[in-house]
């Protein structure tokens, strides 16, 4: 395959996710006989997530694509692309963040306005050092440090995928304090079913 085409993003994105549904059932199966084992099971599947995320460059010394000034040739960076962002072990770890939020919708627990307010800051405080963290990445004199890299792939998405599911789950759950009422005015209607189908999804 020339390294200069590049998937449809669509088609491989549903394929990385097909992936990951066919094994997701296993899972919630195990949590609904047994919950402790289960949120064991998953807990587990976040951490192997982690660490399959850089497996390319662990199992195979393919440099992550964010090293762009480490690279020797455009196909090298292509490649390592195609290695780092196409595969499904890039996205499980969000997959099972999103599995274990999921699995939180039918627990019942209350949190009051002010927990429900701080938990939110965090949320959007974890989204934004995850995104900053991925920018400082794109410089114009050198790489950043491989070991930089290399953690934002594993931990960084953590962080984006819990902060970014926390205010889904919020939403939907009726625990988005002030920042749920303000999407749930009927003015609103149509971004609130939005959030709540990519949710489901």
């Amino acid at each position: 395959m020339n390294y200069l085409f590049q998937c449809n993003p669509t088609t491989w994105f549903l394929s990385a996710l097909l992936q990951l549904f066919l094994i997701a059932p296993i899972f919630i199966y195990i949590y609904y006989k047994k919950k402790v084992l289960g949120l064991y099971a998953i807990m587990s599947a976040i951490i192997i997530s982690m660490f399959a995320s850089i497996t390319p460059y662990a199992i195979f010394g393919i440099k992550p694509y964010l090293l762009i000034w480490d690279h020797e040739s455009i196909k090298s960076y292509f490649q390592s692309k195609k290695w780092f962002h196409t595969t499904p072990n890039i996205y499980a770890t969000s997959f099972f963040i999103g599995i274990s939020f999921g699995i939180l919708m039918r627990r019942r627990f209350f949190l009051s306005r002010t927990q429900e307010f701080f938990i939110l800051i965090l949320s959007i405080a974890l989204i934004s050092i995850a995104y900053l963290w991925n920018d400082s990445f794109y410089r114009l004199d050198k790489s950043a440090p491989l070991s930089s890299v290399i953690l934002w792939f594993s931990i960084g998405k953590l962080l984006f995928s819990t902060g970014f599911s926390w205010i889904l789950f919020a939403l939907c759950s009726g625990r988005g304090g002030e920042y749920r009422r303000f999407f749930s005015r009927d003015i609103r209607c149509v971004e609130n079913s939005i959030y709540f189908s990519f949710f489901s999804l």
